[in-house]
């Protein structure tokens, strides 16, 4: 999906790697993979302005190395995201 922006293009299908497994597996991309990669870049670019998402308790907080900075008091905006 990086290479479409950097084509111009639309690509059809893309390659997934399941590291763990040792397995490249062709998908096709939907419009629904299109909006999480947008929504995680934005994330993303966030982050490198400053600002820390707010604190969901996960699976993953436990083995987070960031935990202790994320921001608990939730916003009106996180409502939205």
């Amino acid at each position: 999906m990086f290479l479409e922006a950097e084509a111009g293009g639309e690509m059809p299908f893309a390659f997934v790697e399941y590291v763990s497994f040792g397995l490249l597996r062709k998908v096709t991309i939907r419009s629904s993979d299109r909006r999480e990669v947008l929504k995680i870049c934005r994330r993303v670019e966030k982050i490198k302005a400053g600002f820390m998402p707010e604190k969901k308790e996960e699976k993953y907080c436990k083995e987070c190395t960031f935990s202790e900075h994320c921001v608990s008091n939730p916003s009106p905006m996180s409502k939205f995201f």
